[in-house]
């Protein structure tokens, strides 16, 4: 086949890997994965440059996918010893080097090309990224990373050939066996048209399936909630209801209705016996008093994936998916009590629940005004928790507290004096503009690796981005809530991974940090205090690439921008399809 024709093979043979990746929230990771391979694609053909090599030969054979992969799996292996650091730096020089060609524009062209091309610091990518690989990335995770590429690259270009009337000699150099599976002609206009409109079909129609709100929109089960359940470790309840979650979606113009059925659990997974909607929304699980509409952060306990209209039978709602901005989260119930499940909607049919983060102004609760007086459409249940607090017997829960003293700094890094993790997380560290009520998955600056529960001292994190000025640093102990040691804030939006809370309040301290030779000559120190915990350690602590440039102020960070921009997605992806193989036919 032409470039033409290769180009919508490789997107045919990449669509399953790419459903895979974005029905999982990695849209980045898949995006890095199609560049790799669409570049490593057209290698094959380049027999015609090399001596010794024909056409179709060898650079055409299984050999090849063994060498290339082989290839660039070492590739990998030398260079994840740098982990993401060398990918942070290529970036930076990147925009570096953009910024000083922006210099030489007019004002205009300038303003122009800025408000069209998002702000997406390195920092910012190379975190989103990292998080989507899974958390600490091993060089043999690089290397694994360079096999498939390598690998998946000539198979795709292998694909395009076999399809030809000439084929393939898939076993040189051990056998002459030709491979070909039509009487196409490589350069018939028509089959390489074809085949380039499959690709980008299959490529829209994942696009679709797996990004919300993308063109008709997607699937409610790709809601951060949803992505947040499928990732969430395996827990287990034991209501006096029937504990399988099956949905039967028969009533979608009927009322609205809830049932929370009084039920015995181990505190990890509440079922709600039955929901009705009229249209599409979430439930709830609150622990305010019955029909009180106060489901702030102090309340909010746990949100369902995206209900279709119609009715749901046993809806499970896992207690460490918090909703985004509340601060209620926690890996179980612990006390035993009266708790409320309350019906709202998916008013801006994005499949993620915002009522808290939006002010109130978004997803508003569903209201029965059939009386005088209007009430919240919810319903009570009493949720006994087996071993809860109110046994004599049970073991108390130490709380989480954290101590960050005032500090002098090299820009570079900051350390927290102590920390309590009691269930065991991480320390993340905030710029100032959190204190200003900025977004938490935008204003921090670095995290620290998995601490295990108990009290660590004199943690160390290096910060994403050296600091210039002397500023404010805030430090929360963020709990584990999906038990992975990964730091899954930012990657499910706010459902994983929340501050530690004590009395309904998230658990920080400030520092007031002056860099080392700045303009400021005041220093304040605070003093430690012994924790109460039995568990002491001396931890250094290295954060990963943090997530977000330091005192970042701007909205939106890389996962925000493919979220709410999935035409631009497709419009970026169709310029490279498009880019790459024209620079490569020049090379």
């Amino acid at each position: 086949m032409n470039r033409q024709g290769h180009t919508g093979m490789t997107l045919l043979a990449f669509a399953p890997l790419a459903y895979l990746l974005a029905s999982d929230g990695k849209l980045l990771l898949a995006g890095v994965c199609w560049l790799g391979i669409q570049a490593v694609e057209p290698v094959p053909d380049r027999d015609f440059q090399m001596p010794g090599l024909s056409h179709r030969g060898l650079s055409h054979s299984l050999l090849a996918v063994v060498v290339v992969g082989g290839v660039l799996g070492a590739t990998g292996w030398l260079l994840g010893g740098y982990g993401f650091d060398l990918l942070y730096s290529l970036l930076t020089t990147l925009v570096g080097v953009w910024d000083w060609l922006l210099s030489f524009l007019p004002e205009l062209s300038t303003a122009f090309l800025t408000g069209l091309i998002p702000n997406l610091p390195p920092g910012e990518i190379v975190t989103t990224l990292q998080q989507q690989a899974g958390g600490n990335v091993s060089r043999w995770s690089f290397a694994l990373f360079g096999v498939t590429i390598g690998a998946y690259g000539v198979l795709a270009h292998l694909l395009g050939d076999v399809i030809t009337v000439r084929g393939v000699k898939p076993f040189l150099p051990v056998s002459n066996w030709r491979l070909s599976l039509s009487s196409l002609r490589a350069d018939s206009p028509t089959a390489n048209s074809a085949l380039f409109g499959a690709g980008m079909v299959a490529i829209a129609l994942v696009v679709v399936a797996t990004v919300p709100g993308a063109f008709l929109g997607g699937p409610a089960t790709l809601s951060p909630a949803g992505v947040a359940d499928a990732q969430s470790t395996n827990q287990t309840a034991t209501p006096q209801a029937n504990a399988t979650n099956t949905t039967n979606a028969t009533n979608a113009s009927g009322s609205t209705t809830v049932s929370l059925a009084n039920q015995t659990i181990n505190g990890s997974t509440i079922t709600v016996e039955s929901v009705t909607l009229s249209e599409p929304g979430f439930v709830v699980l609150d622990s305010t008093g019955p029909g009180e509409e106060s489901v702030l952060e102090e309340s909010t306990i746990a949100v369902s994936k995206r209900l279709d209209a119609g009715t749901h039978q046993n809806v499970s709602l896992r207690v460490n998916q918090s909703p985004p901005g509340g601060v209620a989260n926690q890996t179980t119930l612990n006390s035993t009590g009266t708790y409320e499940a309350v019906l709202y909607r998916d008013s801006n049919n994005n499949s993620r629940f915002e009522f808290i983060t939006s002010g109130r102004a978004t997803d508003r609760p569903f209201v029965n005004e059939s009386g005088s007086t209007a009430r919240l459409v919810a319903d009570s249940g009493s949720i006994t928790i087996c071993g809860s607090r109110e046994d004599p017997n049970a073991t108390p829960t130490p709380t989480a507290s954290i101590r960050f003293p005032d500090q002098r700094t090299d820009g570079v890094e900051v350390t927290i004096r102590s920390v309590t993790v009691p269930q065991g997380g991480f320390v993340v560290v905030h710029n100032q503009s959190y204190l200003r009520g900025g977004d938490p998955t935008q204003t921090s600056v670095g995290y620290s690796q998995y601490l295990s529960a108990g009290t660590h001292r004199n943690v160390s994190l290096t910060l994403l981005q050296p600091v210039q000025r002397d500023q404010t640093f805030v430090a929360i102990p963020s709990r584990d809530t999906d038990g992975n040691r990964s730091y899954d804030y930012v990657r499910t939006d706010g459902f994983q991974d929340v501050g530690y809370t004590d009395g309904g309040e998230v658990v920080t301290d400030t520092a007031s940090v002056t860099i080392t030779g700045s303009a400021s000559t005041s220093e304040a120190v605070s003093s430690a205090t012994p924790s109460d915990t039995t568990t002491e350690s001396t931890t250094v602590v290295t954060s990963q690439p943090g997530t977000s440039a330091a005192d970042s102020n701007s909205g939106g960070g890389v996962g925000a921008w493919i979220a709410s921009h999935p035409l631009g997605v497709v419009a970026i992806v169709l310029a490279v399809i498009v880019v790459i193989p024209s620079l490569w036919r020049r090379l």
